[in-house]
């Protein structure tokens, strides 16, 4: 009988390749760290008071469009229920207009028939 061998996995380097100090390399050179610059508290004010404002402004244009939305909803249904009742009431009340006047379209056709008769 042959020995069989275990196989051993392979042994993975606790070291990364890269350094990280170096950063990863892909078609170009090494991405720059960001810079971070450093703000006063008087800067700091200035800018919390415009994102204060800038939200403001932006609540204030959502509720608009927020009731420009309802009120748009709305109008759609009072315009569909406008359409809807008409159509129902033509149906409702126009066959006997209808065959009323067929009648006299009937009745007018055998006159002006009769005309030429003579």
């Amino acid at each position: 009988m042959k020995k069989v061998e275990k196989l051993n996995p392979p042994v993975v380097s606790a070291k990364p390749k890269v350094k990280v100090s170096e950063g990863i390399r892909f078609a170009g050179p090494a991405m720059p760290k960001p810079k971070i610059k450093e703000f006063s508290n008087a800067e700091l004010m200035v800018v919390l008071e415009q994102n204060a404002f800038l939200l403001e402004e932006n609540n204030r244009l959502t509720k608009r469009l927020y009731r420009h939305m309802v009120f748009s909803q709305i109008m759609f249904w009072i315009k569909f229920l406008l359409v809807a009742i008409s159509l129902a009431l033509a149906l409702n009340y126009l066959p006997p207009f209808m065959s009323s006047l067929a009648g006299l379209y009937k009745q007018a056709t055998q006159a002006e028939s009769q005309l030429k008769l003579r």
